[in-house]
Formats: structure tokens, sequence, C-alpha cells
């Protein structure tokens, strides 16, 4: 589907005559585990087909962009968060234990829970996006990190969470204190470590993150008691 159907659309933009391609490319999948925060001239080595299916999908917009007068922007994401994100699959652990939580169950946490990563709030990466796709690149090829540079691990993650779900659910009437959480078995293909440097970003589109990881936790964890309501 990432390779596949990037294809299909870039063949569409080239018959139709569209100008311009902003592409979702991942951070933390492409670099691989990284303990300071890394710009775009890191090697990317992806572990995983995921990884290797947006490093692919780099590779063709590349191609199309230098071959049919075509400007790309790859948007190397971190680990995005936030309100309207989907629980239920194996990614979007802020949503996940945004539900679990507020329905006053312990969350799990995968292996020691010393998995650091770099959470970008949706807003910003909106924004992000925005100025790729309205700003002037200098080249017809671009990757750009969005993320913060900031590191969070889950267990501090959960630290972060378990107070202001606390106090949602005390404000509905639900006194009972969250369990804490149960460690279980560390998940294969983790990475330890993933952290994004925004300099390139900031500098080219004058982008920079704005949403601090406390203030975009709440925003998220409201949004989904608002509509986890009656459910």
């Amino acid at each position: 589907m990432n390779v596949v159907g990037l294809l299909q659309v870039l063949g569409q933009c080239r018959e139709h005559g569209v100008d311009r391609v902003v592409f979702a490319s991942s951070g933390g999948a492409l670099y691989g585990d990284v303990t300071e925060p890394v710009d775009e001239s890191h090697p990317c080595r992806p572990g995983a087909p995921y990884g290797i299916s947006k490093w692919a999908g780099e590779r063709y917009l590349e191609f199309f962009a230098g071959e049919f007068a075509l400007q790309a922007a790859a948007m190397r994401y971190a680990n995005v968060y936030g309100p309207r994100q989907n629980p239920l699959g194996e990614a979007g652990v802020v949503a996940i234990f945004s539900t679990v939580m507020l329905d006053g169950k312990p969350v799990t946490i995968n292996g020691d829970g010393k998995y650091v990563r770099d959470y970008v709030y949706v807003r910003d990466v909106a924004r992000a996006n925005a100025s790729a796709l309205e700003a002037d690149l200098p080249q017809t090829f671009n990757a750009f990190n969005v993320g913060t540079g900031i590191g969070t691990d889950v267990n501090q993650l959960v630290e972060l969470m378990q107070p202001v779900c606390e106090e949602i659910r005390r404000s509905s009437g639900k006194t009972e204190q969250i369990p804490a959480p149960h460690h279980g078995a560390a998940r294969a293909g983790d990475l330890r470590s993933s952290l994004l440097s925004h300099e390139q970003i900031t500098r080219t589109l004058d982008w920079r993150p704005e949403v601090t990881l406390s203030d975009g936790l709440r925003q998220t964890v409201e949004w989904f008691a608002e509509n986890q309501q009656g459910s």
C-alpha cells in the first residue's frame, strides 16, 4: 500500500499537472535507534518493512521530482499524537493509554518502559504540512524532520497522563484511583530511542513545535473523555 499507492498518486500527479507533493514519511522508522536528536543527513537504515516502504517512497518521490518538474517535501514525523487518533491499532500509545485510563483500568507497558520517543502534537504537524505545501522550497526534493528533539520514555508518559485522567474521572464522579500500570513482555523490534532535530525545518520553513507535551496530553485526554461518554 505504501509503495504502490504512492506510485499511483505520483502517476496521477504527472498526468494532471500537479506541481507539489507533501509526503508523510517517518523519522524513527528511517533512522533507527538514536540517543541524540539527529538531522536529515543522518544515515537512513530502516530495519522493518514499514520503514523500508517509507524509504522507497522517498526515493520514488525524489525521482519524480527530478524527472517531471515536481516539487516534493518528505515529512519525517516523530511520534505524532493528539485528538482523534485511533486507539485500536498497535500504534498510538497516547490514544491507547487515554482510553484505558479513562475507563479506570491499568495500562500495560511493554518491557521496562524505557523506550524513548519524541512526541509531537498533531496540530504542530498540521502546521508543518501546511508550511511545506505553501512555502518556497529550496530544492525539487526536500526532506524535513518534524519533531521536538525532546525525549520521553513510556514510564514518564504514564506519570504525566495518569493524574490528568484521574482529575477528569473525579470531575465526572468517579473517585476510584486508576491502578498502577502492568509491565508486559517487551515487543520485538521496538526501538529503544528515537529523537529528531527540527533545525532544518525551522531554518527553511520557520516552523517549530509550539505545544508542550503536558499541554498536548491534556488536550488529547480531554478530547477522549468527551468522546467516550456513553460508549
